[in-house]
């Protein structure tokens, strides 16, 4: 049985920066991401994910809020400055497999916009960024 229920498009045009260190995750979620319309460019640390910020200007960057380098609060950070300079919105995603579910509202304090822990629902993941990238949300 299809359990699919978003529709194909639902990420069309929308730039997205994902973090992710482990390469093998790192290539899953692009994969899953560019299925739906993404335009995604993935790094593997967040320091790679500076020079990005400007020249992608991504709607969504995704990342763990604990990752072992730069963790993605030294690049929430980064990025809520680089959006304060040029005045584009980017929301950003907490994605860990470190942080379960619990730690959903620790994670969303810390100023990211969205958490999900590892494994993610691939429709879940999808429709969440799809909702960050909508303006206004």
């Amino acid at each position: 049985m299809d359990q699919k229920w978003l529709p194909d498009e639902i990420l069309n045009g929308v730039r997205v920066v994902l973090v992710e260190a482990n390469s093998e995750d790192r290539a899953v979620l692009t994969a899953l991401l560019s299925m739906y319309g993404a335009d995604v460019r993935a790094v593997s640390c967040a320091r790679e994910a500076i020079g990005l910020l400007q020249s992608a200007a991504p709607a969504v960057v995704v990342c763990d809020p604990g990752a072992a380098t730069e963790d993605g609060v030294w690049l929430l950070r980064q990025a809520r400055a680089c959006s304060s300079e040029d005045g584009r919105t980017r929301r950003i995603l907490g994605l860990s497999g470190a942080y379960g579910a619990r730690d959903s509202s620790r994670v969303l304090a810390l100023g990211f916009d969205g958490f999900l822990s590892k494994p993610v629902d691939v429709q879940v993941f999808c429709a969440m960024v799809a909702d960050l990238a909508r303006p206004g949300v």
